[in-house]
């Protein structure tokens, strides 16, 4: 529901740019594959100058990119504040010298916000594609910067990014083709898909709602998204290796060996919570549960007090968000 709440379409950065603290909100304009005309958000913070032996210098070696991918409702701006609180939280003064930047690009599906087009499940994937190719030719890897890149959906925006992280998967492994490699995913208070929150929502067999599942134009069936994306991809070792706990042979998920064209397989961070009142927690184990048949490298995170579209301004949401996107800049 992209115009909902009402008016949500004409709000502007400004409008919120208070309670972003030093944080400063631009908007820009990229082209999804088709050529659909779409906003997204851009902020960046370097880190302050730190001195060591009498030295000042950047924190210019490493980059961390975010790709957020919302949920269904509202607009793109009254997002910024909390993105903005955990940015700061990232590039605080705490942090040690050798601190990555990082960068958030938050992205207005089509027929959100300033978007121009009209929503739908192969064109929000092109969408989130489109923005991961921005992400990666704005912000390469050269000698003097190592670039990480990290996939942040929350709800629907977690089905769109696993979408597009098995479509990358299968561009690089088919064509030799691709934006690039993804080093993280979050998945914030995701589901597994539509029909499963169909059956979830009406459980009731008498109702007729839970059997409309195979007549849906949108399915974003996160479980089968994953198994294309252990098709296509290798994990590195120790993860993928007979001594994990974890570790299927791929007879029954599917692993792909490591080849030259193949993804290597993200970590991923699950944020449930806790006091949900549309996702059940079965959706969360689920997800957790094949990432590790798949082999990945997941956590899951229960924020007790909080819920679905409140995650990440509980205290244990925001320090699980942070410790794993400092991980990923740091690894």
């Amino acid at each position: 529901m992209p115009s909902m709440p009402p008016f949500s379409r004409s709000e502007k950065i400004g409008d919120y740019a208070k309670l972003c603290g030093r944080v400063r909100w631009r908007e820009e304009r990229i082209a999804s594959g088709d050529g659909v005309p779409l906003a997204i958000c851009v902020a960046e913070l370097a880190g302050s100058r730190v001195e060591e032996n009498g030295k000042q210098w950047m924190r210019k070696k490493k980059r961390t990119v975010v790709i957020y991918l919302q949920g269904n409702g509202s607009s793109t701006p009254p997002r910024l504040p909390s993105l903005s609180s955990l940015l700061t939280l990232l590039t605080s003064s705490s942090s040690p010298p050798s601190s990555p930047a990082y960068t958030i690009l938050a992205l207005s599906y089509r027929g959100y916000w300033t978007s121009c087009g009209r929503p739908s499940e192969k064109g929000l994937t092109l969408d989130a594609l489109s923005i991961l190719s921005h992400a990666h030719i704005t912000y390469p890897s050269t000698t003097e910067q190592e670039t990480r890149f990290v996939l942040w959906g929350q709800s629907l925006g977690a089905g769109v990014a696993i979408a597009a992280l098995a479509a990358e998967a299968e561009a690089r492994k088919q064509q030799g083709t691709g934006s690039g490699q993804v080093d993280g995913v979050l998945l914030e208070t995701p589901f597994t898909s539509v029909g499963d929150m169909l059956k979830e929502l009406y459980p009731q067999k008498w109702l007729p709602y839970r059997y409309l599942g195979c007549f849906l134009w949108n399915h974003w069936d996160s479980k089968e998204a994953l198994r294309r994306v252990g098709v296509c991809s290798w994990t590195p070792s120790p993860v993928n290796s007979m001594a994990n706990p974890h570790y299927n042979s791929g007879q029954k998920e599917g692993i792909a060996t490591h080849s030259t064209n193949a993804m290597r397989l993200p970590k991923v961070l699950i944020l449930h919570a806790g006091k949900d009142e549309l996702v059940p927690a079965g959706h969360a184990l689920k997800l957790e549960s094949l990432c590790r048949r798949l082999g990945m490298d997941v956590k899951r995170v229960v924020v007790k007090d909080a819920l679905h579209a409140n995650v990440i301004t509980k205290f244990t949401g925001r320090a699980a968000v942070v410790a794993f996107l400092k991980e990923i800049g740091h690894g």
